[in-house]
């Protein structure tokens, strides 16, 4: 199914075949997605949406469920938080080195997710702190529930 791809993840996990990112990868995932931003807008897009929900990659740094780092990017729920808020910070800068105010950034996240240790309605969103609302311009927030148990993505070697 890899084609011969590491499946990555934050945190290695065994059982998924996965190992955890390095850091050099993980700004390399933040740089992505500040190339794929250039590359809608090249191309005439509207805007982009940032995918961090539904067990997918972004939403894994986000999750105590799936992410066990102790550097940067793990730990506390700021440090999870770290790796959208960077993404979301990349993607904004590409759109104003491009003067594009109207170009959409939309970021979409999970509400809830299973276990223990998962997302609730009941928790404070995190969505609402300081650290998030003061970037401007976010668009569309849509959000849903994370029932998948996706643990990694493929990389090329």
């Amino acid at each position: 199914m890899t084609q011969g791809h590491d499946v990555i993840s934050p945190t290695t996990a065994p059982f998924a075949g996965s190992r955890g990112m390095t850091d050099d990868e993980v700004r390399g995932l933040v740089d992505a997605y500040a190339c794929a931003t250039e590359l809608s807008l090249e191309a005439g897009l509207d805007g982009v949406e940032i995918h961090g929900a539904n067990g997918w990659l972004v939403q894994q740094f986000f999750s105590s469920n799936t992410n066990l780092r102790t550097d940067d990017w793990g730990g506390s729920r700021e440090k999870r938080m770290a790796l959208p808020l960077v993404v979301v910070d990349a993607v904004d800068a590409v759109r104003r080195r491009h003067d594009r105010p109207d170009f959409i950034v939309g970021y979409r996240f999970s509400s809830e997710e299973p276990g223990e240790r998962g997302l609730t309605i009941a928790a404070p969103s995190p969505w609402s702190t300081p650290c998030w609302t003061s970037r401007g311009g976010i668009c569309t927030c849509p959000c849903g529930t994370s029932t998948r148990r996706r643990v990694g993505v493929r990389t090329p070697p």
